[in-house]
């Protein structure tokens, strides 16, 4: 996955507003990707996630991912213990945050 998301980033190199659009949904394939082969391992999207070289990237692979999700397991996580499984420390916080947001997604 650390290939495929600096490959986006060769291949797209956020220069313009236009590759800037398609590295974010390049890196936004990989995450989803990723989950759609290891569902509910938000552990290891979080690993995947963090290997884009900036905030946004990491953000949107996360929360396009964590959306993915929801939408393939129609699953409630506001009562689950997943998002307790993220660490703070790798990401400031960042996706323990975006994960609590989907949870209480109805």
């Amino acid at each position: 996955y650390y290939g495929a998301i600096k490959a986006c980033e060769n291949q797209f190199p956020s220069k313009t507003s236009n590759n800037n659009s398609l590295l974010l949904a390049c890196t936004n394939g990989v995450g989803t990707q990723a989950l759609k082969e290891h569902l509910g391992n938000f552990e290891l999207l979080q690993t995947i996630c963090l290997y884009a070289s900036t905030k946004q990237q990491q953000n949107t692979c996360f929360e396009d991912a964590m959306q993915f999700q929801i939408m393939a397991t129609n699953e409630d996580y506001s009562k689950s213990e997943k998002c307790d499984t993220l660490s703070e420390a790798n990401s400031n916080g960042q996706f323990k945050a975006i994960c609590e947001r989907h949870a209480k997604l109805p």
